[in-house]
């Protein structure tokens, strides 16, 4: 060899750690007595592997690192033991493997060759069923039968449920009158129908309901439209479960259209039932607003009377023909009455009323036919001629007039004036009706 040489920059593994060579740059590791390649980036360079092969770590081939060639001397194996290795590609590894594979398996490779495997006569069908000592086959019996695919079928009609069955079912489904039930079908889906929607948000409508318990019915408004309400209850209770002191009106209230509503009520602020006039519709929640009271009429009443709003006492008599309020009458005639046409005429029978305060005979007739004459009291009537305070009223010649008495003639006077006339001709004051 030439007695020349090239010596490399060069330094122990420790000091290669901590040294980053140049791109390209060649250095030795004294320790491993190896080349290191530098990359100008790696501390410590990249060691080149020793023909010897002694610096090669531990593990350091694994995964794919071997394509191909041999691996002199020994490999371990899985199981700790060694053998001679052969090339990765050398078609004796891969057998000598399966025939080692084989030969384990051979004794233990159907059902019927495992230990805890104990088939009688399988068949297609059958299923592996462990009987608490061993696997045993079980060809499927009764209403269900599987195939060889797996698939299970169980015969039509064959699946009863005992009262205890557990999760959800249903014996039978049966529909009253007018309810439809659907799904009957093997496998379908039950359904109920009414023919309408039923939810809690719908308006239900039906054409007959019976409650046989007790009916609430909460909410706003509860509205009844038919032709007749009939109430089969002998008492009818308003306000009830009302607690504490009385304070708000109770009744009925009457919608008339364009006309004011009437009512009867019980006005708690008055303290007495009332016949009104009135623009509620039945949704006040306290007093009910009164704007009039309304007329009332029946056969008979029976009461205590303290006031009345007009005042004179007058009983219905047939006339013979249609007389105006304030005409003085007299009996005769064609019928039981007429007007007066004499002077100082005893047959003298009263005024024709406006309004009388209490009517005798009510049911007679009508106005037309059957007037109200005052028999006493204050009704306004026609009048002549001067007349003071207090004067004596008798009849005059005027037909129907009443003129002031110049003189006292028993049976002759209709009462006393209570106003002064003085115009001429015919005028209506008011008089107090004491026939004497």
């Amino acid at each position: 060899m030439p007695n020349y040489a090239v010596q490399r920059r060069r330094g122990t593994t420790a000091e290669h750690s901590s040294f980053t060579g140049l791109a390209g740059e060649l250095t030795v590791d004294t320790t491993k007595d190896t080349v290191i390649v530098h990359d100008g980036s790696t501390a410590g360079g990249i060691p080149l592997l020793r023909q010897d092969v002694d610096n090669l770590a531990a593990d350091a081939i694994s995964g794919d690192k071997v394509h191909g060639g041999t691996i002199s001397g020994s490999a371990a194996l899985g199981d700790g033991t060694t053998a001679t290795t052969q090339s990765a590609g050398n078609s004796s590894t891969l057998v000598a493997t399966t025939a080692f594979v084989a030969a384990s398996t051979a004794g233990e490779d159907t059902l019927a060759e495992m230990g805890d495997v104990s088939l009688v006569s399988a068949a297609s069908g059958d299923m592996l069923v462990y009987s608490g000592s061993a696997w045993v086959d079980v060809a499927m019996s009764g209403d269900a039968t599987m195939a060889s695919t797996g698939a299970v079928t169980i015969a039509a009609d064959s699946v009863a449920l005992g009262t205890d069955t557990t999760g959800n079912y249903v014996t039978s489904l049966v529909g009253g009158t007018g309810v439809t039930v659907g799904g009957a079908a093997e496998g379908g889906t039950p359904t109920i129908a009414i023919g309408q929607a039923v939810a809690t948000s719908d308006n239900v409508t039906f054409a007959n309901i019976i409650a046989s318990g007790n009916l609430t019915v909460n909410g706003t408004t509860t509205t009844v439209d038919t032709t007749s309400l009939l109430i089969q209850d002998p008492l009818y209770v308003l306000s009830t479960g009302a607690t504490g002191s009385a304070s708000v009106d109770s009744g009925f209230v009457v919608e008339r259209g364009d006309d004011s509503n009437v009512g009867l009520i019980w006005d708690e602020s008055a303290d007495q039932f009332a016949m009104i006039l009135t623009d509620d519709t039945g949704t006040t929640a306290g007093n009910v607003t009164i704007a009039s009271y309304a007329n009332f009429q029946c056969l008979v009443m029976t009461g205590t009377s303290t006031a009345a709003q007009y005042s004179d006492l007058a009983e219905r008599y047939e006339t013979d023909q249609m007389y105006t309020a304030g005409t003085v009458v007299c009996f005769g005639g064609n019928a039981e009455i007429t007007q007066s046409t004499e002077l100082y005429d005893s047959k003298v029978a009263g005024v024709i009323s406006t309004n009388p305060a209490h009517l005798m005979n009510a049911q007679a007739g009508t106005n037309e036919t059957h007037p109200a004459v005052a028999l006493t009291g204050r009704v306004p009537c026609k009048v002549m001629g001067t007349i003071r305070k207090g004067d004596l009223m008798v009849t005059s010649a005027m037909p129907g007039v009443a003129m002031s008495a110049d003189e006292r003639v028993p049976g002759t006077i209709i009462g006393k004036a209570i106003q002064d006339y003085t115009d001429g001709g015919i005028g209506v004051i008011e008089i107090l009706v004491t026939l004497m």
